[in-house]
């Protein structure tokens, strides 16, 4: 399967597989995109491992960059399941070593670690797990809502249309829409409706860096939409 995308904006056109970008990941944008939305899933799956906050921060920090210098993604396969299945698989092993290692070598600089909201995460972490959800359905969501948040972030609109977005996929009525935005209710319906459209779209464009299939793709869609909706 081929797919001719504009993955990283304007300009930036990949004509290769999917998977491709993935077992290669040498373009330093492609590198930045698979942080970004895989960083806080993970994140997620090692506080839930026992470790304190800060300890998760460096482990995350080292473990995408070994992802990155030992080319680790080139072993990922697609015939074996979804890319993030592939991560958390990788993410155990490389737990399991980094345990049996008193002293660890900083390496920091590859990664942009302060990008990353992990006091966030961390409370969205503490709700989910106090509502008795699994560690499983708390990396998944994760990962949900960290797609979420860069398929917005590649939306170009004013901030308050992209706000009302935000508040309508978090289930929020109009009504707090209309307070959290300063926009007139008929606006911010306009505004989320038109949103709406370019927010799937978007979507796709990053699902199908990982996925083989049409079926595969909408079944991640599906998904989503799925883990969005179960967290209201």
């Amino acid at each position: 399967m081929s797919h001719d995308t504009e993955i990283f904006g304007p300009g930036k056109r990949f004509q290769t597989t999917a998977w491709d970008i993935v077992r290669s990941a040498v373009d330093p944008q492609a590198q930045d995109l698979l942080i970004r939305i895989y960083w806080k899933p993970l994140y997620v799956f090692v506080r839930t491992r026992g470790f304190d906050n800060e300890t998760a921060k460096d482990i995350i920090q080292d473990f995408f960059v070994a992802l990155l210098e030992r080319k680790i993604l080139g072993k990922a396969d697609p015939s074996k399941g979804r890319f993030r299945s592939f991560l958390l698989t990788v993410l155990k092993n490389f737990l399991a070593d980094w345990k049996k290692t008193a002293k660890r070598e900083r390496r920091g600089g590859l990664v942009r670690i302060h990008s990353m909201d992990f006091a966030g995460s961390d409370a969205e972490l503490a709700g989910q797990l106090s509502k008795g959800e699994s560690a499983d359905r708390a990396v998944d969501r994760a990962w949900a809502r960290a797609l979420l948040d860069e398929c917005i972030g590649g939306l170009e609109a004013p901030s308050a249309h992209l706000q009302a977005l935000r508040l309508r996929m978090a289930g929020e009525p109009y009504a707090k829409v209309t307070a959290g935005t300063g926009l007139s209710e008929s606006a911010a319906q306009v505004a989320v409706h038109r949103l709406a459209g370019r927010l799937g779209e978007e979507l796709r464009k990053r699902l199908l860096i990982f996925v083989r299939s049409p079926e595969e793709l909408e079944a991640e869609v599906a998904e989503f939409m799925e883990l969005l909706s179960d967290s209201r």
